[in-house]
């Protein structure tokens, strides 16, 4: 799994640029209809761009911006999931692969 660091306290941001095969050819997501973008930690906690557009946000191009050391305030990795919504899927659809969140001081 991929790694990315949070720094607690600070305001490093992560970019993550969603992409799909579905076509079959790997292509940036387009999430033009999205109408809210989620990271889920550890199955259990979760902060999305409606609650937390401060450290949650995306664009239609596909990329999602996070913004978690204001929120997370435990030294810890935490298995991380982008979900993301729209009208047709209002439950979400989970993104692959997960990655971890590695938070530290």
């Amino acid at each position: 799994m991929t790694t990315e660091k949070v720094y607690i306290g600070r305001d490093n941001l992560i970019d993550l640029q969603l992409q799909d095969d579905s076509s079959g050819a790997l292509a940036n997501t387009d999430l033009s209809n999205a109408t809210k973008v989620a990271v889920v930690l550890d199955a259990t906690t979760s902060y999305d761009s409606t609650s937390n557009p401060d450290e949650v946000s995306f664009t239609e191009a596909g990329v999602v911006s996070l913004k978690l050391g204001g929120v997370l305030s435990v030294a810890a990795k935490y298995t991380a999931e982008i979900v993301v919504y729209d009208v047709n899927n209002q439950e979400g659809i989970a993104w692959q692969p997960r990655f971890v969140i590695d938070a530290v001081v």
